[in-house]
């Protein structure tokens, strides 16, 4: 049997409340509008137990329709008056509540009772008002338990809907501390490292020295600009916006000449005929640049390196190649240099190839598609 909708204190009153009005009405019939019929214990039993199991008509339908139609069909047999309303309640019940091989049982039974009963007790008359009254409580009973099913199936669907928005709440919180954490790695690891090599090769010379702490105060103001920006997409009410412009593809410029002054000669070439591209695309490309440069600049001296843009129909091709020495350089593995340019790359629908190249230095190249780009 399927399991009532609502349990608890009030529900089992109002059940209670049923029976006893059914009861008392079949019981005024009995004596008060049957005043010369015959009353004895039996009659009065059997009216009460047609009325009384409703009690049961939320947790047990089938049940309460049996116990109050047999009692019915006993009053009926014995010519003893009644109403019938327990049935038909019964009926309703077990239409709205009862598992679906009891409705069955139970439709089947009622079909032969609204006959045959009237048959038996030579009451053919009353079988058009038996077939409508349990045809009634029995599509009622049908129609309740179709909006209950289907108020349930909402509800259901709700807290599915809810735990999606969290889950997906939750994910897009991770995936921006991730993004975040990159730019960071990218921002951080390229100043610094240019700001460690303008250090060491100040010297002792003081033409050399001002020259190398010009160039640290700028790119130490060029990093607090985008760290500022990253910070406050973590905190977006803490500042006024910012005006400084994303990093892009047109600042690649500025990109090379930190680099120079860092030491490493750095020539640029562009294949194609260049074209609008996506804002994720281009920053994703000049971050890769910028973090190749970066590891370039950390694990070699006086090398140089070529940064090649290849537009190309549909994607984005970026490349890197430096000619620092031939031998082999341990870069850090748990480090999120090569590994965040590969999630960019990733992210994007591209790839990334790292490797060593075979006349001495490193070689990045990516590939970013332009139509798959969010």
């Amino acid at each position: 049997m399927e399991e009532p909708s609502a349990r608890g204190s009030w529900p089992d009153v109002l059940d209670v409340g049923l029976a006893l009005t059914v009861a008392a009405f079949e019981l005024s019939d009995l004596f008060l509008f049957n005043a010369h019929g015959h009353h004895d214990a039996v009659n009065v039993f059997l009216s009460l137990a047609s009325a009384l199991p409703l009690v049961l008509w939320r947790r047990l339908p089938f049940a309460a329709l049996q116990l109050t139609g047999w009692a019915t069909v006993a009053l009926a047999a014995l010519n003893a008056a009644h109403l019938g309303l327990g049935p038909i309640a019964a009926a309703y019940a077990v239409a709205c509540w009862s598992a679906p091989l009891a409705r069955r049982v139970a439709a089947g039974t009622l079909l032969l009772a609204v006959w045959l009963v009237p048959l038996l007790t030579n009451d053919v008359s009353s079988i058009p008002t038996n077939v409508a009254l349990f045809g009634a409580a029995w599509i009622l009973g049908a129609l309740m338990r179709e909006r209950r099913i289907t108020l349930a199936a909402l509800e259901q669907r709700a807290a599915e809907l809810a735990r999606e928005r969290e889950a997906n709440a939750t994910l897009a919180a991770e995936m921006e501390r991730a993004r975040i954490a990159r730019e960071l790695h990218d921002v951080l690891t390229h100043s610094v490292s240019v700001m460690v090599i303008q250090a060491q090769a100040a010297g002792s010379d003081p033409q050399r020295m001002s020259t190398a702490l010009k160039r640290i105060e700028d790119v130490g103001k060029e990093s607090l600009t985008e760290l500022r920006g990253l910070l406050r997409r973590v905190r977006p009410d803490a500042e006024p916006p910012s005006r400084v412009p994303q990093p892009s593809l047109d600042r690649l410029d500025e990109l090379f000449a930190a680099v120079r002054a860092a030491g490493v000669e750095v020539s640029f070439t562009q294949e194609g005929t260049a074209c609008a591209v996506p804002a994720s695309v281009e920053l994703s490309a000049y971050r890769i640049v910028q973090e190749a440069l970066t590891n370039t600049v950390r694990h070699t001296t006086s090398a140089s390196a070529i940064v090649a843009l290849r537009y190309l129909p549909g994607e984005l091709a970026v490349e890197v190649l430096d000619d620092g020495p031939a031998t082999p350089i341990q870069l850090p593995a748990g480090g999120h240099g090569l590994a965040g340019m590969r999630e960019r790359a990733s992210l994007l629908g591209g790839s990334l190839v790292a490797e060593r190249r075979s006349e001495g230095g490193f070689r990045i190249a990516a590939r970013l598609p332009l139509g798959t780009a969010p």
